[in-house]
Formats: C-alpha cells, sequence, structure tokens
C-alpha cells in the first residue's frame, strides 16, 4: 500500500532555514530537507498517535527542532556512541543525528507506537547509523554497561538520583548526559551557579542558556563523568 504524506507548508524550508541563520546554527539543503521529511511524517502520524503537543509547523520548527539543533552544533560531541532516553517523537534524537550524521545512536523508546513511528520514519528517510529499541534505559545500560559518550534526555522529568545512577551505570569515563530544561528549572534540580552534589560522585554539572525565537528561554546542564584519576607511586 501506498501511504500518501500530506506536504509541509511551502515556506517550511525557507523558515526553517531563516530561524536557524537568527539563532547562529548553519543547516544544509539536505539537512532541511532531511528535517521537512520528518516534520511531515510527524504530523502524518500524530492523527492517529500522540506524538507531539505542537499544534502549527512554525511551533515545531522552534520548540523541537532549533531546540535541538542548536544544542547539537554548540555543545555535543561530534562522533561516538549516543544514547537517547524516552525519544518519543525523535527529539532531539533524530535531529541530532542528521546534524551530526557521525553519532552512532540508540533512541531509546518504551511505547510500541513511538517506537513504529521511528522505526518507520528511519528506514523511509534511509537514515543509517541509528536504530531504535523498545526498552527502558535500564535494561539497555545492564546489557551493555559503561559503552556511552554521550546520553541525552529531553522532555521527561528527572530527579538527582537518576542523573547519577545513568551516569554511572552508562556512560564512559569521560563521556556526558545532557538535559534539556529551563533557567527556572534549574533549582529543581539542586543547581545553582554550576555547583551541587553532583561532584561528589565524580559527576560535574555545567550550565548553558540560550534562546528561541519569540524571547523563550531554554537551558541545558551537562554532566560531564570525570575521567578515573591516575594513582602516582
Amino acid at each position: 500500500m501506498v501511504v500518501s504524506i500530506p506536504p509541509a507548508p511551502h515556506w517550511f524550508l525557507e523558515r526553517l532555514e531563516a530561524y536557524s541563520q537568527k539563532v547562529g546554527c548553519e543547516i544544509s539543503k539536505d539537512q532541511a530537507k532531511l528535517l521537512k521529511l520528518h516534520a511531515e511524517w510527524l504530523f502524518f502520524w500524530n492523527r492517529v498517535t500522540n506524538l507531539t503537543a505542537a499544534k502549527t509547523w512554525d511551533e515545531l520548527i522552534i520548540r523541537h527542532y532549533l531546540d535541538s539543533i542548536i544544542v547539537a552544533q554548540r555543545w555535543l560531541p561530534k562522533s561516538g556512541k549516543m544514547l537517547d532516553i524516552g525519544s518519543g517523537a525523535g527529539f532531539p534524537g533524530i535531529p541530532i543525528k542528521i546534524m551530526l550524521p557521525e553519532l552512532e545512536i540508540l533512541l531509546c523508546e518504551l511505547r510500541r507506537r513511538k517506537v513504529s513511528f521511528l522505526k518507520s520514519f528511519i528506514s523511509f528517510a534511509g537514515l543509517k547509523g541509528i536504530n531504535v529499541l523498545r526498552a527502558s534505559w535500564e535494561e539497555i545500560v545492564e546489557k551493555d554497561p559503561l559503552v556511552f559518550d554521550l546520553i541525552t534526555w529531553r522532555a521527561i522529568r528527572i530527579e538527582h538520583a537518576d542523573i547519577v545512577d545513568i551516569a554511572n551505570r552508562g556512560l564512559k569515563p569521560g563521556g556526558v548526559m545532557v538535559y534539556w530544561t529551563t533557567p527556572s528549572n534549574l533549582r529543581d534540580l539542586g543547581l545553582t551557579n554550576n555547583s551541587c552534589s553532583y561532584e561528589e560522585g565524580g559527576i560535574i554539572p555545567l550550565v548553558f542558556d540560550y534562546s528561541l525565537p519569540g524571547n523563550i528561554n531554554r537551558a541545558i546542564v551537562m554532566f560531564k563523568k570525570e575521567q578515573p584519576k591516575k594513582i602516582v607511586e
């Protein structure tokens, strides 16, 4: 059966590129086309599966694509093995893969329909080096501990204990975990002025603020797992 996906508005690519330039990001024509394809696929599936609360194409560009692209281009490693926890509609994992194709990415999602959506889009778009697993992050890191250079976590509430547990069990020494939040929510994580109790476990938090078009304030917390200290005899 041939599926006809309704196209995005004619202005989608132009607006995506204009917004990206406004926030200091560069997107190639091929990358923009892949992001547009994902947006079309997303809104098509969203009719029957609750993938996103975004109601307009503009909202999707600003609050989801740009929110992923800015972080990918400014702060994320360009290669290595990445785990995206609770991938849902593919944010931030899909845009990160499009912007940083050398990353080997595993999308982790528990809900069956969202797993089906992610697998179908990846196959349709012909993306390589990205896979989807229907499992919890606990199951993944138990099977393959300490293998990830990068772990991402967006749009899901996170607790202090989760951060320490994920970093200790999933990250390679020197790896980073990136959590998307807002400046106003940093205090809920026990973060003030880049210092908190995480450092006691060898996990160093760094906070980076940025803005989306429309004066939307965002932040990420990058938790870096320290390398083991060499013993000097």
